[in-house]
């Protein structure tokens, strides 16, 4: 029987991460290749970053969802089919000759799919006990990663193969078969009684100004994938202008080893923190991603002839980002109350990925004035920041006699 209970719940694991990264890329990069492959203008492509918007400030009505309590599910199953018929819909817009009316279709898939997220996920945290919580992450970011190849990759196969407007509707189609998952679902969930929403908002105010006053709690959650926003924007074109390696090979590097490699360091780092200290954990893989980068910068000073070397420090680079993944969102869990689990879930998870947005649009003009060489030695030494913020945490947390921070 406990057996059986661990299968489910890793499956669980895997669907939630499955189902909360789907919409992603359907509304952000693989929409932007079918509106560039549609001839719209640039500047509309441009804006259409704005369209994922909802998944960074979902943690504004997160506190709606709390406070319907054991509801969260069904409000999350709810989220899924809206999004899957979005999706539809869009799959049915002229999007060469309705950008405006193809973006706000997407905005509502964003907004359904980000709600739909942290529904699941605040479940998703409630089902599973201290024991399991490391499998389970593992398998809930192997879900999410798997969701990144089928609506990127492989939906881009298949526009080509097809059309984009059927393959829209193949990943609508995708996306009912999850919700009907999550109806028959055989995890049996806590049921918690719903809270009144001015308690829920009250949390919501209170968690942010804890963390203004913690602020070296604060700065090392935001800053721990800073490196992300370094390395993740401009790899591509780091690999095409520097070391001049064809489009197709880029694709199969980040597509296929990338992937892979990052699912590798996923399952590694569940491993690891599960047998060594989370604390420790998240200064070794810190140290290791710093080192990886230096790697990039030795390759960008003396760029190898043999392909097959640059794609072992690519893939180590990659594994490097998996250990970090499941690191921060262990950390972050650890930090949770389980009464508010969707509102906390949603801030911590924003914070964690706000560092990529803020120091994304400034590596372009960096790269411009220095090296690339330079640029990943500068973007080494300042992911090394988090190891010291993360002791500085510590410490302030000793000070004050908290007892249920992260060990």
């Amino acid at each position: 029987m406990q057996r059986t209970r661990q299968s489910q719940l890793l499956f669980f694991s895997l669907m939630t991460g499955l189902t909360s990264g789907f919409p992603y890329l359907l509304t952000s990069d693989t929409l932007k290749i079918w509106m560039s492959l549609s001839n719209i203008s640039l500047v509309y492509v441009g804006l259409a970053s704005l369209i994922n918007l909802p998944y960074t400030l979902r943690f504004l009505w997160a506190p709606v969802i709390d406070s319907i309590g054991s509801y969260r599910k069904a409000y999350g199953i709810v989220s899924i089919f809206l999004c899957a018929f979005t999706l539809f819909t869009l799959s049915l817009c002229q999007i060469d000759k309705q950008p405006l009316l193809s973006a706000l279709t997407a905005s509502f898939t964003a907004f359904f799919g980000a709600s739909s997220s942290v529904a699941l996920e605040s479940q998703w945290l409630l089902s599973m006990t201290t024991d399991e919580r490391q499998a389970c992450i593992g398998m809930n970011n192997f879900g999410f990663r798997l969701s990144l190849i089928i609506t990127g990759a492989l939906s881009i196969v298949l526009a080509d193969w097809i059309s984009w407007k059927v393959t829209y509707q193949v990943m609508s189609a995708l996306m009912i078969l999850q919700g009907m998952y999550f109806i028959y679902c055989p995890i049996a969930l806590d049921q918690q009684s719903h809270q009144p929403i001015q308690h829920c908002m009250s949390n919501l105010l209170s968690l942010i100004n804890r963390l203004i006053n913690q602020k070296q709690t604060l700065l090392f959650i935001i800053s721990y994938k800073i490196t992300d926003g370094f390395v993740l924007n401009m790899l591509s074109i780091f690999m095409l202008k520097a070391l001049h390696i064809s489009p197709t090979n880029i694709a199969i590097i980040h597509k296929v080893v990338g992937l892979s490699m990052s699912l590798c360091g996923a399952f590694f780092a569940t491993w690891y923190i599960k047998r060594y200290q989370l604390t420790h954990s998240l200064k070794v893989f810190a140290l290791f991603q710093s080192g990886t980068i230096i790697l990039l910068a030795c390759i960008a000073y003396y760029p190898p002839d043999n392909l097959a070397y640059v794609v072992v420090i690519i893939a180590t680079e990659t594994f490097s980002n998996g250990c970090l993944s499941i690191a921060i969102m262990s950390y972050v869990l650890n930090l949770i109350n389980p009464e508010y689990a969707a509102t906390e879930y949603a801030l911590y998870t924003t914070l964690s990925s706000l560092s990529r947005y803020i120091i994304g649009p400034f590596t372009g003009i960096l790269i411009t004035y220095t090296s690339w060489s330079q640029y990943f030695v500068c973007a080494s030494l300042i992911g090394l920041t988090s190891v010291w913020l993360l002791t500085q945490a510590q410490q302030a947390d000793r000070e004050i006699g908290l007892t249920n921070s992260p060990d």
